[in-house]
């Protein structure tokens, strides 16, 4: 099954950039520049996150439940993460950005109490605790000196397309920023 991708504001395909855009424009910054690349291809995006990731976050998950940093897959605990790249120049070919010496993927839980625990895993290794900056309560991309491409939300469902080793079978879905690219967008 495809890889279900979502925005913030609305469940369409893609957002309305304005005409005549382009990414590799030098007077961008590089996260806006980066947002701007994967906005105008989300499904060429989340293609290489269901192809590349999605295993890597089911195995994640398992990881970090029997390790004990979580209690359980819900909105209080457990329930997102982070597509993160290490280079901090926007990358403009998606093999590139994919690359397992790129990809990252940080994930928070303990949600909703207190300390938050970050954890950050590649493609390569076994997810770690991700130590916050002092005066922070959790270690966010940024902090972390890394570029945020997308957020993967993923919630229990029976009927999920999914599965846990334990045969937990989940919905996973992305979210792209379209706040970052407010004034980039028609209307």
């Amino acid at each position: 099954m495809r890889f279900e991708f979502k925005t913030f504001f609305s469940r369409s395909r893609s957002l309305h950039l304005k005409p005549g855009l382009d990414a590799t424009d030098p007077n961008l910054k590089p996260f806006t520049a980066q947002a701007l690349y994967i906005h105008q291809r989300p499904e060429e995006f989340f293609n290489a996150v269901e192809n590349k990731v999605a295993g890597k976050i089911l195995s994640d998950i398992d990881f970090i439940l029997k390790s004990g940093w979580a209690e359980e897959i819900s909105t209080l605990d457990f329930c997102h993460g982070h597509i993160c790249g290490k280079s901090q120049k926007p990358i403009f070919k998606m093999d590139d950005l994919f690359s397992v010496d790129n990809i990252l993927i940080l994930y928070h839980t303990h949600e909703k109490k207190h300390p938050t625990i970050s954890i950050l895993s590649s493609l390569q290794s076994q997810p770690t605790v991700a130590k916050p900056k002092v005066g922070y309560d959790y270690a966010d991309a940024s902090l972390l000196g890394l570029m945020d491409y997308a957020n993967i939300h993923f919630s229990k469902n029976p009927e999920g397309s999914y599965k846990l080793k334990d045969g937990t079978k989940l919905d996973m879905w992305g979210v792209l920023y379209k706040e970052i690219l407010h004034k980039y967008l028609e209307g």
